[in-house]
């Protein structure tokens, strides 16, 4: 009789019929407990890297849709595309010294095709906690500093890693 035999009514041991699967789960182990710290490391390092970023919203009050938007700061170039009149668009720009903010856009009924603002300083609004608001009301602009409700928070680098691994969680045991 062969030595796994079921009539015995005993149950075979797998590991001992398959022993090259628990040497592979055993190095897949292995590899996961060693990658994981790696990469977590790595990316806690590239995130220190990048420049903190301030926030920057446009608000379109004209009379039409801003087409073919383009914001530039400090050589950058951000294309946004259309912005739709009363809507706004948020965008992120890397803090540095004060210089000119540029919007260039095309209007219906705004003889201006682009804006300039010879002293934006987003470092100083993040420092403040603040966001740079632009109100478009046609040929007319209005700016001002408000408070930023969602700042990026460069202090708290684990809170990516926890929503990842609550996502996680609740995606394989739920």
């Amino acid at each position: 009789m062969p030595p796994n035999s079921t009539t015995s009514g005993i149950t075979p041991d797998h590991r001992a019929t398959h022993p090259g699967r628990t040497r592979l789960r055993r190095r897949g182990v292995i590899a996961l407990v060693i990658l994981l710290p790696t990469l977590v490391a790595v990316e806690m390092v590239v995130r220190r890297w990048e420049r903190p970023r301030a926030s920057l919203e446009i608000v379109n009050e004209g009379d039409g849709p801003m087409e073919d938007l383009v914001v530039a700061y400090g050589g950058s170039r951000i294309p946004v595309g259309k912005v739709e009149r009363g809507r706004s668009v948020r965008l992120r720009m890397t803090a540095g010294p004060m210089g000119p903010l540029s919007l260039e856009f095309r209007q219906k009924g705004n003889p201006n095709p682009s804006l300039r603002i010879p002293d934006y300083e987003p470092s100083q609004h993040l420092a403040d906690g603040n966001k740079f608001v632009v109100v478009v009301q046609g040929p007319l602009i209005q700016r001002y500093a408000e408070t930023d409700e969602a700042p990026d928070n460069p202090e708290a680098p684990w809170t990516w890693l926890k929503q990842w691994f609550w996502d996680q969680f609740h995606k394989n045991f739920s």
